[in-house]
């Protein structure tokens, strides 16, 4: 894990609500094209318990899907006179996360990381536009690849 001291003010925030129309919004500030999250934060975001956050981490983790040390970041600061470590999670932990819990908000999540795909693939000139995007089953570890087509 990187041990750096991340300004709590500046790491983003993401809210998952319901709307007057009974429909899930997701409301998503980046900072430095990221978040960070707490593995609390990320149990409320999703509407589960912390155990199932803990549980998941672990499984992502050790699958070698993502590499720990990648997308955590230490977190110090003081509470109270008392010195204190919380780690934090980025965007690319979220996204993984919201696909191995099956919660309303998470739904909305993997919708919103969807949307949010389509709209960026839409924003790019004709020339950015041609992105392949390939996720491999076939080998041990699924993975995730962008390539550019020219």
């Amino acid at each position: 894990m990187n041990h750096l001291i991340i300004d709590l003010m500046n790491r983003g925030c993401i809210k998952i609500k319901e709307n007057s129309k009974n429909r899930m919004t997701v409301e998503v500030k980046l900072v430095n094209c990221t978040l960070w999250v707490t593995k609390y934060e990320m149990a409320d975001l999703f509407n589960v318990f912390v155990s199932t956050i803990d549980r998941n981490l672990r499984a992502i983790f050790g699958s070698g899907l993502i590499h720990q040390e990648k997308v955590t970041r230490a977190c110090k600061y003081e509470n109270n006179g008392h010195q204190c470590e919380v780690t934090l999670y980025n965007l690319e932990v979220l996204i993984f996360m919201s696909y191995r819990i099956a919660s309303y908000e998470a739904q909305a999540f993997r919708k919103w990381i969807m949307k949010a795909l389509i709209e960026y693939t839409r924003s790019k000139t004709e020339k950015d536009k041609d992105i392949l995007v390939i996720y491999k089953l076939s080998q041990k570890h699924p993975a995730i690849t962008l390539q550019l087509i020219q």
